[in-house]
C-alpha cells in the first residue's frame, strides 16, 4: 500500500491526452503516448518547449495522413524535414536517446505506412481513459441494461461468427497489452477500491501508454489467431445444433 500511495502522490492533474510544456499546450500529442510521458517528465529542461512544438507539428502531419489513408510526397518531405530538426534539437536538449525509438516509429508511419498512422493514439481506447467513480457506475448500469436486451444478445451471437475488423482487432490487442502490463505492475489491482483504481489508471495512462502500444503490435497476431478460433468454434457449434 505504501508503494501505491507514493505513486499516487506523483500523479498530477493534466489534460487527458495533451500536455503543457512552458507556455505551449499541445494539440496533437494524443497521437503518441510515449511523447506525452517523455516531454511531461522533462518539461523543465531548456529547449523542451520548442522540442514539444516540433513534435506536435509532426503528429499533425501524421493525423492528416491517417485521415487521408496515405501520405503525399509533399507530406513525406515535410515530415522528414521536421523529424531531422526534432532529432537535432533533442540532441541539444539532451533527450535524443529518450525520444529516438518512438520518433523513428512515427516517421516510418508517415513515410512507409508501417506502423499504421495513428498506431500510438491514446484517445480512441476506453482502456486508456481515466474515469471517475460516477462514470464507472453509469457505464456498469448501462451495460447491465444492454445485456438483457434481445438485440444486444443477437449482436453478440452474430459477432461470434464473424472475424473482427482490423480496427476492432487493434483495439483488442491494445486492451490485452494494457491488461498484461497492469497485472505485471499492479497485480492487486482487482482487489482495490474504485478510487485507488482511478489513481492507477492515471499512472498507466501517463507512464505506460507507449509500452502498451508497442506490446500491442506483437499481440495483434495472438488476437488474430483468437478470432479465427472463435469463429470456428461458433460455426462448429451451429452445425451441431442444425444436426
Amino acid at each position: 500500500m505504501k508503494k501505491f500511495k507514493s505513486l499516487f502522490n506523483e500523479v498530477n492533474e493534466q489534460p487527458e491526452h495533451e500536455i503543457k510544456v512552458g507556455n505551449y499546450t499541445t494539440k496533437f500529442f494524443f497521437m503518441c503516448g510515449s511523447a506525452q510521458k517523455v516531454m511531461s517528465a522533462n518539461s523543465d529542461k531548456e529547449g523542451a518547449e520548442e522540442l514539444t512544438k516540433m513534435q506536435d507539428e509532426l503528429y499533425k502531419i501524421e493525423k492528416e495522413v491517417m485521415d487521408a489513408g496515405e501520405a503525399t510526397e509533399e507530406q513525406k518531405e515535410q515530415a522528414r524535414d521536421i523529424y531531422n530538426k526534432i532529432m537535432s534539437k533533442a540532441g541539444e536538449v539532451g533527450l535524443a536517446d529518450e525520444i529516438d525509438d518512438y520518433m523513428k516509429m512515427h516517421i516510418d508511419s508517415i513515410e512507409k505506412g508501417n506502423p499504421k498512422p495513428g498506431f500510438g493514439r491514446t484517445d480512441t481506447l476506453d482502456e486508456f481513459r481515466v474515469i471517475t467513480r460516477a462514470q464507472r457506475r453509469k457505464i456498469a448500469m448501462r451495460m447491465k441494461r444492454m445485456a438483457k436486451s434481445a438485440s444486444f444478445k443477437a449482436k453478440v451471437a452474430r459477432s461470434k461468427k464473424r472475424i473482427a475488423s482490423p480496427e476492432k482487432m487493434r483495439i483488442k490487442a491494445l486492451k490485452l497489452a494494457k491488461k498484461k502490463i497492469l497485472m505485471k505492475r499492479f497485480p492487486k489491482y482487482n482487489e482495490l477500491g474504485v478510487n485507488q483504481k482511478i489513481k492507477i489508471d492515471q499512472i498507466i495512462q501517463q507512464r505506460y501508454s507507449g509500452s502498451i502500444n508497442k506490446l500491442s503490435q506483437r499481440l495483434l497476431k495472438v488476437v488474430k489467431r483468437q478470432e479465427v478460433e472463435k469463429v470456428k468454434k461458433a460455426r462448429d457449434a451451429q452445425k451441431d445444433d442444425d444436426e
